[in-house]
């Protein structure tokens, strides 16, 4: 698969953006979270060539400004069955907060424990009942050999779904800022090119670094969170949060 540079550069923020939204609970995110719950931040995706970071963005901000309430209103009206319960949908952002905040509660922390497990090891080590396995391992090491660690080390397992966003981030931000990007290498093949120069190479080096991890870590357990999260709130925030950051992991892998 081909990746271009732009690419690295634009999906980096929003994949922090996302990362950020699934660790923080949105009443302790301050002024980040006034930004994620407002619509006009997710309408500039809503633009995106790509369909599906399209299509998903624009979900997403219509649940934010309240048109797919005012649209399940109108069919509940037409055919007297309830599509979205009450804490779907806000006029304004107090509303959005809290109920995300709610929401928040619910599907990650509980009580008694979360109603969807945000670790990865969930998802890949069968028959795992606690939050901590070989995933674990793989992130805490992903993260030291990329020169990064916690910044509150021990309140959250390395294989966060939150964590592994930030760290895909920063390699898609490293990516696409290298200085190495010679003017022949706008477009980035999946392995580097035979007869690159020595820092076209590098630059091959780091996007292909930033592909790996993305295919095999938050994108490898990605559509089983989704899944998860759409069966157990899929009226909410975070159902299409997660299929946009989806579609967003998907143009770099």
């Amino acid at each position: 698969m081909m990746v271009d540079r732009e690419t690295f550069v634009q999906v980096a923020p929003w994949l922090a953006i996302a990362g950020n939204a699934l660790l923080t609970p949105p009443l302790q995110a301050g002024v980040q979270s006034a930004a994620i719950f407002d619509a006009c931040l997710w309408e500039e995706l809503a633009a995106c060539e790509d369909a599906e970071v399209a299509n998903a963005a624009d979900k997403l901000a219509k649940y934010l400004d309240g048109r797919e309430e005012a649209a399940a209103a109108s069919r509940e009206a037409q055919t007297g069955v309830c599509v979205l319960d009450a804490r779907d949908g806000a006029s304004n952002l107090d509303d959005r907060v809290q109920r995300a905040s709610v929401e928040f509660a619910h599907l990650f922390v509980g009580p008694p424990k979360p109603a969807v497990a945000p670790w990865e090891t969930f998802y890949c080590q069968q028959g795992c009942a606690v939050g901590f396995g070989e995933a674990t391992h793989q992130m805490r090491a992903a993260l030291r050999d990329n020169g990064l660690e916690l910044a509150q080390a021990g309140r959250q397992y390395e294989d966060h779904m939150g964590i592994e966003l930030l760290l895909a981030s920063e390699l898609c931000r490293r990516a696409g800022e290298s200085e190495d990007w010679g003017a022949d290498a706008r477009r980035v093949p999946s392995a580097a090119s035979e007869g690159a120069d020595a820092n076209t190479q590098n630059a091959l080096s780091a996007a292909q670094h930033a592909v790996d991890f993305v295919r095999t870590r938050p994108l490898s357990w990605m559509p089983a969170l989704r899944e998860a999260v759409e069966r157990e709130s899929p009226n909410g925030f975070y159902a299409p949060l997660l299929q946009l950051t989806q579609a967003l992991l998907e143009l770099v892998a």
